[in-house]
């Protein structure tokens, strides 16, 4: 298998992850929120999403092969968009 062959397959099963990833959070927030406690479930849920979140970092925006000002564009844009979504979500509880 040449390297774009590689390449590519690391692209799917990356892809294949992040899905079943959200198909399972969202497994389990329909069908098991009633047999997990709350602070299990958030536990549960906010490390695949930091999971998510380093995939989505290192194979498809390749922030270690990137240039600096790119990498810090992009992680303090992606920072302050989290930032927004936290405190709007928080703001509407």
């Amino acid at each position: 298998m040449d390297s774009t062959n590689l390449s590519k397959w690391r692209y799917y099963l990356s892809f294949a992850i992040m899905i079943l990833f959200s198909a399972f959070a969202f497994y389990l927030t329909s069908e098991m929120k009633m047999i997990i406690t709350p602070g299990r479930l958030m536990t549960v849920l906010l490390l695949m999403a930091f999971i998510q979140a380093g995939i989505q970092f290192i194979i498809f925006m390749h922030i270690f092969k990137t240039q600096k000002w790119y990498r810090i564009i992009a992680l303090s844009s992606g920072g302050m968009v989290a930032a927004l979504t936290i405190l709007f979500l928080w703001l509407l509880q």
